[in-house]
């Protein structure tokens, strides 16, 4: 007879699987960064965020869930460096101060992982919803200093950030939230490709995707 135990972490590996196949989906825009001659801040943001971070938080929830707890603590203890670094990009600015606060929080997840304190996957995916929530306000705000491809650069990394702060829950992301997404994200490709626009619907869009991670904000 399986035993429950086993039948709990097949059921956890397949969650984390599915959670991870859905961010896939979501980095087709990013997937020649590595491929760039020269990358500028915003290519080295959208870099960190949609491929060193994304693998690392995934592979700490598949380690896991298989129980291997210092290999998932080693990870987390990554992605809290990984942030912290990201945050000291402009160190006073408020929403680079949650992040530094965040890279500590995961610091201590590592260690209560690492310890065996921690038993659910649940916790990891909370943590990393609010990982995910606070780089997406992050980038939202840096957009908005921003012009043309640099800008658009910012608005992709935001948009993936604020989907992958549902999706990392196992929650779906709502059909209205699926059309603000998309939304920015066309917007977001234009400007990158070095398009124009309209800067009434690029503002309307920006803050309908401000409403959205604002209804998932989980760091309350």
């Amino acid at each position: 007879m399986i035993s429950t135990t086993k039948i709990a972490t097949a059921v956890a590996v397949l969650a984390t699987t599915s959670f991870l196949q859905a961010q896939a989906k979501t980095l087709s825009d990013f997937a020649d960064l590595d491929n760039k001659p020269v990358k500028t801040l915003e290519v080295e943001a959208i870099a960190f965020t949609t491929q060193d971070l994304h693998k690392i938080l995934g592979q700490s929830l598949t380690e896991f869930d298989g129980e291997a707890l210092e290999s998932s603590a080693d990870l987390i203890g990554k992605a809290s460096k990984m942030v912290s670094g990201e945050a000291g990009i402009f160190p006073q600015r408020d929403d680079q101060k949650k992040l530094k606060q965040d890279s500590k929080s995961l610091k201590k997840l590592a260690t209560s992982v690492r310890d065996g304190l921690t038993k659910d996957s649940k916790d990891l995916k909370q943590a990393y919803s609010e990982t995910n929530h606070l780089l997406a306000m992050h980038y939202i705000t840096s957009s908005e200093g921003a012009k043309n491809k640099a800008q658009g650069n910012f608005l992709l990394g935001a948009a993936h950030h604020a989907e992958q702060a549902v999706l990392v829950t196992g929650d779906k992301v709502s059909e209205a939230n699926k059309t603000v997404f998309e939304s920015v994200r066309n917007m977001a490709r234009e400007l990158v490709k070095g398009g124009k626009v309209d800067s009434v619907k690029l503002d309307s869009g920006i803050s309908d995707l401000t409403k959205a991670c604002a209804k998932h904000d989980r760091t309350s």
